[in-house]
């Protein structure tokens, strides 16, 4: 080969062009990773299996989100915007009417049709030790908080005179039937049967058959 031929590369094989990141659609690789986390949790679910689900190559998933627990906390970001969802109900009158249409749309999120995994997302990659997933136990933590938040607020808007001990007392009952309804669906509990619950609770805790002060008395008394 000759001298112009080197320095012109003839003889060489086609040059491959540098590979450019993968387009993809932020959201929605996000909304088929949470499958996989439903149905594995925080240690099961591996790297391979959320690149499967996803359709993206690792490579881009780590140049697109970090490492695997940056990656399940912009899962969980995600997610959040769900819970958001149900928690604009709040905003409805009554108290009654509001608790009802924002317990059924977290049973919505909870309950889903086979081979769809049902439960909360929050629930099943929360680490059994906060400090071996920081970053996933704080995302975890600003999503409690927006819903206790929520939560907390409307209760006290709810009725005038009602002391903020009996405020968060409500609120902690309602985050506890929430999460009942997330462990409910996840043993198999049919959709129906969670929002009769959800209705009676509903009406118990809006106090139709007394006031506020009256629940937390009673309350009080049973514990």
């Amino acid at each position: 080969m000759s001298a112009a031929a080197v320095k012109s590369g003839a003889g060489e094989g086609p040059k491959r062009r540098r590979g450019r990141p993968r387009q993809f659609n932020r959201s929605d690789v996000l909304d088929r990773m949470t499958n996989v986390l439903l149905a594995s949790g925080l240690e099961g679910a591996t790297m391979a299996q959320l690149s499967a689900v996803s359709r993206v190559n690792r490579p881009s998933l780590r140049l697109a989100f970090g490492e695997r627990d940056s990656l399940i906390c912009a899962v969980i970001e995600r997610y959040r915007s769900r819970i958001g969802s149900a928690l604009c109900h709040l905003s409805k009158e009554p108290l009654q009417e509001a608790l009802q249409s924002m317990l059924r749309h977290f049973i919505s999120i909870y309950s889903r049709e086979p081979p769809a995994p049902s439960g909360c997302l929050l629930l099943a990659v929360m680490p059994s030790v906060p400090d071996s997933h920081p970053a996933v136990s704080a995302a975890i933590e600003v999503a409690r908080l927006e819903i206790r938040d929520a939560l907390a607020r409307r209760m006290l808007t709810a009725q005038r005179g009602l002391s903020a001990k009996a405020a968060l007392v409500l609120t902690q009952l309602c985050v506890s039937l929430i999460s009942w309804l997330a462990v409910e669906a996840r043993a198999g509990a049919s959709r129906a049967s969670l929002e009769n619950a959800a209705d009676a609770f509903a009406a118990f805790i809006a106090g139709s058959s007394g006031s506020s002060t009256n629940l937390i008395e009673r309350q009080r008394a049973a514990v």
